[in-house]
């Protein structure tokens, strides 16, 4: 998964299990080049910086990958812009 993080001028990355840490850098890296020539970072229309922000800052809590053993949970009554966790 990933989310553009206006701020840090980067991309974001969470995985759901064991990765190439050089390969997800590689695409991590060509992403940014690719939204930095677009300009932004938003997903539709209606999107804006800050929402874009707060799936980033959410997504970032997730850590890198996920802890051995972890399941992703859904709790839609999360206050945040992605209603998931690992639990």
């Amino acid at each position: 998964m990933w989310e553009w993080d206006p701020e840090g001028d980067g991309a974001v990355t969470s995985t759901l299990g064991r990765i190439d840490v050089a390969a997800v850098r590689e695409e991590r890296a060509r992403l940014a080049g690719l939204i930095r020539e677009i300009g932004h970072g938003r997903s539709f229309s209606l999107d804006t910086d800050l929402l874009v922000q707060q799936r980033a800052d959410s997504l970032r809590e997730t850590g890198e990958a996920a802890p051995r053993g972890a399941r992703l949970k859904c709790d839609p009554g999360r206050r945040a812009a992605v209603p998931w966790r690992w639990s």
